[in-house]
């Protein structure tokens, strides 16, 4: 071969190997914005937002009342709003535990569209269901570190490692900026009292007639 045949080679070659190799970047980038849109596609569902101005403030013993009024403030549950004040007009502001039948009670006489699983159950459905979007309300155990007796929160996000919880009783920060909890599943696992309780939006009429009121 000839000087002149071997530099048109290395000449017609260089180009080539530029085509291969600026192929093989696009196929590299395709491949990693393929794989960036797939994942972002199965990251968990963001946890439910409590609006500051659905949260009840917890006063007494009224810790489930104030978290089912949260949730029926957030989730257009008209039937039930201001069960929160309603229930301390009843009881004269006795302290009002939240037993599972006296929950039910109140929400069929309401005519609230509900589930719930009673205390001691520890059926996780409502919580691997609903958490995420419309917030669930569960119970702790006496004795946990985390309130005196047994206290009602709503779990707000719920994982196989993480749970994150809304606190009636310290609905905001000491900014006045929403105030989520976590904890993790082990912690959440030993205390859990074993109940659930998640309420449903009214239809669209009644949710329009309770934005109004």
């Amino acid at each position: 071969m000839t000087k002149f045949a071997a530099m048109k080679q290395r000449t017609v070659a260089g180009p080539a190997r530029r085509r291969v190799v600026c192929f093989l970047i696009l196929k590299w980038r395709a491949a990693v914005l393929f794989l960036l849109v797939l994942f972002a596609g199965l990251s968990p569902v963001r946890a439910i937002e409590l609006p500051i101005a659905a949260r009840v403030r917890n006063i007494g013993g009224y810790c489930t009342w104030a978290s089912l009024d949260t949730l029926a403030r957030t989730n257009g549950c008209g039937r039930l709003r201001g069960i929160f004040n309603a229930r301390r007009a009843r009881q004269q502001t006795v302290a009002d535990p939240g037993y599972d039948h006296v929950i039910e009670a109140e929400l069929k006489a309401r005519g609230v569209r509900y589930e719930l699983r009673p205390q001691f159950s520890y059926d996780r459905e409502l919580l691997e269901q609903y958490a995420d979007p419309h917030g669930v309300a569960v119970s702790l155990k006496s004795g946990n570190p985390w309130s005196i007796g047994c206290h009602t929160i709503v779990v707000t996000r719920y994982d196989e490692t993480t749970v994150e919880f809304y606190d009636s009783s310290k609905p905001v920060d000491a900014s006045q900026h929403p105030k989520v909890w976590t904890c993790g599943r082990v912690w959440f696992d030993t205390w859990w009292l074993g109940s659930s309780v998640v309420v449903f939006p009214d239809d669209e009429a009644e949710s329009q007639a309770a934005a109004q009121s």
